[in-house]
C-alpha cells in the first residue's frame, strides 16, 4: 500500500471507537470483497477496533460508534436504519439519488474517470475492429462506468462497441459465455471488464478467442494489456482511519483519478 493513514493518526484516537464494518459477498473474488477484508485485517493490526459482520444485521448495533457498509447491495439496509442512526454511516458506493439520505456518506470511486481512458485506449488499439465491455449488474455505478467507457471510445473516433451487463459480479459462467461471444461472435479486438470475478472469467475466455483484454481492480492478471487500478483496500483503510479519529465526512467522499487510489495503466507502463 502506498498510503498508510494509520501512521498519521497514531496517538490521535479519542476513546478508541468501535467501527461496525459490514462486508457481504463471497471471499476469493480477487477484488472488491477481498480488498475490504484485507483492509479490515490491516486496520485491526493498527489498533482500530472493528466489529466485522459478514451478514447483513437485523438492526443497527447500539455498541457501534460508526458504521462502514461495503457495497451497493447494502443500500436498502442503510435506508432502513438511517432515520434512527445517531452515528456516522458510510456506504462504499453511490446510488443515483442520495438527497433522501442527507446524513449518510457515500463513496464516489470515480471509476468512470479511468473507464473513459480505458475506452480511448481500446479504440486506439482496435483499429476498425469492434471493442467490448463486460460490465457488472446495471446499477448506477456500473451504468456510469459503461457510459464513460463508451464516451472515451467515441472521443477517439470509435463507434463499433458492445456493452454487456452481467446479472452478478459472481456469475463466472455467464461471464465466460459473454467473453466467448465478444471475441468470437462479435470479433472484438479487445475486451475490457468492470465485473470483478465474473469479468475476469470473461476476459480469460476472450483471450482464448484471440482478443486482448483490459482488467479491473484487484491484482491485475499480467495477461491483460491494460488495467484500471483502483486501490480498494487503500480507500477502505482511509475511511476506517477517518472514522476512527471521528472525522466528519462529507456527503460524498471522492477518490478521483489524480488521487493515489485510482489510475489507468496500459502497455509498457504496467
Amino acid at each position: 500500500m502506498s498510503v498508510n493513514p494509520f501512521r498519521e493518526m497514531e496517538m490521535k484516537l479519542s476513546g478508541n471507537p468501535l467501527v461496525g464494518m459490514i462486508v457481504v459477498g463471497p471471499e476469493g473474488d480477487g477484488s472488491f470483497v477481498d480488498a475490504a477484508l484485507r483492509a479490515a485485517a490491516v486496520a485491526s493490526r493498527e489498533g482500530v477496533r472493528i466489529d466485522l459482520c459478514r451478514e447483513i444485521p437485523a438492526e443497527l448495533d447500539p455498541t457501534w460508534d460508526a458504521v462502514l457498509c461495503h457495497g451497493i447491495q447494502l443500500l436498502d439496509w442503510v435506508r432502513s436504519v438511517a432515520a434512527e442512526a445517531s452515528v456516522p454511516i458510510v456506504l462504499t458506493d453511490q446510488p443515483e439519488e442520495t438527497s433522501d439520505l442527507p446524513t449518510i456518506s457515500f463513496v464516489d470511486w470515480c471509476w468512470y474517470q479511468a473507464a473513459r481512458e480505458a475506452g480511448a485506449y481500446c479504440a486506439s488499439v482496435a483499429d476498425s475492429r469492434p471493442i467490448g465491455l463486460i460490465a457488472g449488474p446495471a446499477v448506477f455505478t456500473q451504468r456510469r462506468l459503461a457510459s464513460a467507457f463508451t464516451a472515451g471510445a467515441a472521443a477517439a473516433g470509435h463507434s463499433a462497441l458492445a456493452v454487456v451487463h452481467l446479472s452478478s459480479f459472481a456469475a463466472e459462467e455467464e461471464g465466460r459465455r459473454v467473453g466467448a461471444f465478444l471475441a468470437g461472435g462479435w470479433d472484438c479486438a479487445i475486451v475490457a471488464h468492470t465485473a470483478d470475478a465474473a469479468g475476469e472469467a470473461g476476459c480469460e475466455q476472450a483471450r482464448a478467442g484471440g482478443a486482448a483484454t483490459v482488467g479491473f481492480l484487484g491484482a491485475a492478471d499480467p495477461a491483460h494489456a491494460a488495467h484500471i487500478d483502483s486501490d480498494v483496500s487503500g480507500v477502505v483503510l482511509d475511511l476506517l482511519a477517518r472514522l476512527s479519529r471521528r472525522e466528519n465526512l462529507p456527503h460524498v467522499v471522492s477518490y478521483p483519478l489524480d488521487s493515489p487510489f485510482l489510475s489507468f495503466v496500459a502497455g509498457r507502463e504496467r
